[in-house]
């Protein structure tokens, strides 16, 4: 699975980008995530679906 990953160019080797801070990605009142981080994790777990065939809810 990794190597499938890695083959795709859609993850690099070495150090990941840093995250973001839970206030960044979530709404401190609601405690709901961001559009921006919803639209992120929709992008991400539609990729791994089409080429992994892993589904994700």
């Amino acid at each position: 699975m990794c190597k499938t990953l890695l083959k795709s160019g859609k993850i690099k080797e070495g150090k990941p980008p840093d995250g973001k801070r839970f206030q960044e990605v979530y709404d401190l009142e609601t405690v709901q995530p961001t559009k921006e981080y919803l639209d992120m994790y929709t992008k991400v777990t539609k990729e791994i679906k089409d080429l992994l065939g892993i589904n994700y809810k």
